[in-house]
């Protein structure tokens, strides 16, 4: 019997094993195809970005979009992303959470590349979870995460994981 893979039947690992899948030193080769089976094949993500007057846009991907947006910075810039903050929802067979994160160009360093928050959509089928959809926005003068945002972490008392 083949073993039982963590990250697909614990929402929290699930999310753990996405950003460990997307760090590494630069020009690190990135198991794409271990962290597309995370997802909903037909999964999106949406990342907010500022244009030069200030004002957010939606930047929106589809996974394989996905890649080839970060593949490059990958290439050329070690990413090490982390979650420090978690709060999730349960109703039936779907979660959303809240991830807070924070990247480092190497995990030992002390500055910080960027702070901010995934809100994620799971599902589950009812053998594994699936991420159905991720919009997240980064940490920015005049936007950043409440305190409480960071409140309840993986596993600890206050999460909703029920």
């Amino acid at each position: 019997m083949a073993p039982v893979d963590e990250a697909l039947t614990d929402p929290v690992r699930l999310v753990e094993t996405v950003y460990a899948l997307i760090s590494g030193p630069a020009g690190a080769p990135r198991d794409w195809a271990r962290w597309r089976s995370l997802y909903l094949p037909d999964a999106r993500m949406l990342r907010t970005v500022v244009d030069p007057r200030g004002r957010p846009r939606a930047m929106r991907f589809g996974l394989d979009e996905y890649i080839a947006d970060v593949a490059p910075r990958f290439a050329a810039s070690g990413f090490h992303e982390r979650q420090v903050g978690w709060h999730a929802e349960r109703f039936g067979a779907v979660m959303s959470a809240r991830s807070v994160y924070e990247a480092r160009r190497d995990p030992a360093d002390r500055e910080l590349l960027k702070r901010g928050v995934n809100f994620i959509h799971l599902y589950d089928d009812g053998t594994r979870w699936w991420i159905a959809s991720v919009v997240w926005d980064d940490a920015r003068p005049g936007v950043a995460e409440p305190d409480w945002f960071r409140g309840a972490t993986p596993g600890a008392a206050g999460s909703s994981l029920s």
